[in-house]
């Protein structure tokens, strides 16, 4: 579990809904807990993550369907979501597929979009495809105009040809216990068979297929190159290299073929790279070979016009004996390695270039997190827009003083603003040094926004989301941010965390108090171990710490010494914060919530919460609740899975539970209104939460 921003100083205004007079009610009765309305889910738009995409011809709409793995409620994502690519923003989503899509493709007019997905039978040990269905949607609009179903094999790729009259369909199967494969031709407006031939095998995930220069013939690769020609009803033409390697990719335009040898370890550990060759589909005469470092490749993707293929790769680096993930380009004719882009360490199970080949779209990069799209200017080497919010965990929340805006931080190494009205992404904040942002603070009058990033804290101008400065001074990776309430001091702590052969050791660590105004330290407080969690009381005279070491200890900010030191029995700190009066503490354990009287430090309180893990919390601005995350799953976690919920702080009475996907919840901000609170998850989702209702239920 990673560590998240604690001090949140949030205040601004966001429009709420109506309130309910139904959650007043159960609440005020004494009934279960009600459950707050969801505004709004900023980012996350794919369920689980993102597993195939397509450009329109003119390159202005991608279009992205969900992944397939399931969620921990047994879920998929069966949707396709239509993306404007130059604004970065969804325009539609499309829904009411069988299954989950298995692949993409736009009519040559941009007008028509074709998504495929296979049908499946349950079985006693399991369940087996009986055929697919292609759905096809008019994008302007984004209506359904008609279904293509077949009951044989399944299905692993599509095209249309050139006229857009006709759609082509790749795929496999077993059929009397042999694996057959099949190309199949159909009429996009009848939606009736045209053509179908039988040929070598092909799976239903990793197959492509293009028309041929000559606009009859197919090719499909799938291991095996195979050259159909359904028109003329030949057989299919089989080629394969005298490498024997692997046909793992075709052209858009059908002219060029790549193949690959896998990385291998020989005998007594030697590792032999991997080799792509590139080939003439017309001609079947190789035109270059890329040995340059080749990895575990994963994925490989050619340009429309050939001429460029990058590939996703697992590369070993010896000399610091770890495994990374980058995305690279090469030139097609020549064998050169032109661009390496860095991605995380996560699988990509997508690359998709633009029609005129200078953008790259990607998804993926980091476990388990695959949930949105980078649009690189892979000539560059950057990332020129995300699509879809963050990639990972976000780690910290905040508002903004008017409450316009709120910032996000992530796992996955950005920083998002988001409009706090409209739910959309406003900028995206990178350091062009890639590592995990912990945690995030507005100042008081909001012209700062501070951030973690490794060692470092990050000030950027949140308007014009340009990095104004540095501070280096840790040792470690930074943790947690807080600003004085006065704007001129911002306090960071860090994890303490070094790694000795391997094994991570917590060594004691140093909380820096820094000049805003000079960026110069301040002070630096000494005897903490592990830095999780900082918190400034309102007056601005105390800071409260949290630690690893199961302590809270309370800072005399003058002085710089420790005035009192609370002990959370047999936990590790996770978030500390102050009520708005100061007269209350308030700390999140591993199993247990703790209320402290901040003046005398006795613990008035303790809060605990059957099966949870308590991540973070927060108070409202006015002091009456106190809401708090789990980010412990359970073996069978369903919608009904409660993530976060909200207690009456003056009598420890819950009052709320917030239920939506099952995803662990890792950070919290209330807006200062008190009208909504906002919680990021763990697969890069921030939701905005109605919670007007119980700042009057509190009151009762």
């Amino acid at each position: 579990m990673k560590p998240s921003q604690q001090n949140r100083r949030a205040t601004g205004a966001i429009l709420a809904f109506p309130v309910m007079v139904a959650l007043l009610s159960a609440t005020a009765c004494g009934g279960p807990p009600a459950a707050p309305s969801l505004r709004a889910t900023l980012g996350g738009d794919h369920t689980i993550g993102v597993f195939a995409a397509a450009f329109s011809p003119d390159g202005k709409t991608l279009a992205t369907a969900g992944e397939t793995t399931l969620l921990p409620s047994g879920e998929v994502d069966n949707s396709v979501k239509l993306w404007d690519a130059a604004a970065g923003t969804r325009i539609a989503t499309l829904e009411g597929h069988a299954g989950i899509i298995r692949c993409l493709a736009f009519s040559p007019d941009g007008k028509t979009l074709a998504a495929g997905y296979n049908v499946f039978r349950q079985e006693d040990r399991g369940s087996s495809i009986v055929g697919w269905e292609v759905k096809l949607w008019r994008v302007g609009g984004a209506k359904e105009i008609g279904v293509l179903k077949d009951k044989s094999l399944g299905l692993g790729a599509l095209v249309f040809s050139s006229d857009g009259k006709t759609l082509a369909v790749a795929g496999g199967g077993w059929e009397a216990n042999k694996p057959v494969g099949e190309v199949s031709l159909w009429d996009v407006k009848s939606g009736r068979n045209t053509a179908r031939q039988r040929g070598p095998y092909m799976t239903t995930n990793g197959t492509a297929i293009a028309y041929m220069p000559d606009g009859q013939t197919l090719a499909t690769v799938c291991g095996s190159a195979t050259f159909w020609d359904l028109v003329a009803d030949g057989k299919a033409d089989v080629f394969q290299s005298e490498q024997r390697q692997s046909f793992v990719a075709v052209s858009e335009n059908g002219r060029v073929l790549a193949s690959s040898r896998p990385r291998t370890v020989e005998g007594r550990g030697k590792i032999i790279d991997g080799e792509i060759r590139i080939w003439d589909a017309v001609t079947r005469e190789e035109i270059a070979v890329l040995e340059d470092g080749l990895g575990e490749i994963e994925k490989l993707a050619f340009s429309p016009d050939g001429k460029f293929l990058a590939t996703s790769e697992t590369l070993w680096h010896a000399d610091r004996k770890e495994f990374t993930k980058c995305i690279r380009v090469w030139d097609a004719t020549t064998g050169r390695r032109v661009s390496t882009l860095e991605n995380g360490w996560g699988p990509v199970p997508v690359l998709a270039f633009t029609p005129d080949g200078a953008t790259l779209a990607t998804s993926g990069g980091l476990p388990g997190s695959t949930t949105g799209v980078k649009l690189w200017d892979w000539k560059a080497g950057r990332v020129k827009a995300y699509l879809g919010g963050h990639f990972a965990q976000v780690l910290g929340l905040a508002f903004s003083p008017d409450g316009k805006t709120l910032a996000s931080a992530s796992n996955d190494h950005t920083v998002w603003l988001w409009d706090a009205a409209t739910g959309r992404g406003a900028n995206v904040l990178r350091s062009v040094k890639d590592a995990p942002v912990y945690c995030v603070a507005f100042s008081p009058d909001g012209r700062l926004l501070a951030s973690s990033q490794g060692a470092v804290v990050r000030l950027w101008d949140p308007v014009t989301g340009k990095e104004t400065d540095e501070l280096t001074g840790h040792t470690t990776g930074v943790t947690a941010v807080a600003f004085s309430p006065d704007g001129r001091t911002l306090a960071s702590g860090s994890s303490g965390v070094v790694y000795q052969n391997d094994s991570p050791v917590v060594q004691p660590e140093e909380i820096i108090l820094w000049d805003v105004a000079t960026k110069k330290v301040r002070a630096t407080l000494r005897g903490q171990t592990s830095t999780r969690c900082l918190a400034y009381s309102p007056d601005g005279k105390t800071l409260a710490s949290g630690s690893h070491d199961k302590n809270i200890r309370l800072w005399d900010v003058a002085t710089g010494k420790v005035v009192s030191t609370l002990e959370v029995p047999t936990e590790r700190v996770q978030s500390v914060a102050f009520s708005p009066d100061g007269r209350t503490l308030a700390s999140a354990g591993v199993k247990t919530l703790q209320l402290w009287d901040a003046a005398t430090g006795k613990n008035i309180r303790t809060i605990e919460a059957t099966g949870w893990e308590f991540s973070t919390l927060a108070f409202s601005p006015d002091g009456l609740l106190l809401a708090a995350a789990n980010c412990a799953l359970g073996p069978r976690p369903t919608r009904d899975t409660v993530m976060v919920k909200l207690w009456e702080v003056s009598t420890g009475k819950e009052i709320g539970a917030m239920k939506e996907q099952p995803w662990s919840v890792y950070s919290l901000a209330f807006s200062p209104d008190g009208k909504t609170l906002a919680a990021g998850d763990g697969r890069g989702a921030v939701r905005l939460w109605d919670v007007s209702s119980f700042a009057g239920a509190a009151n009762k």
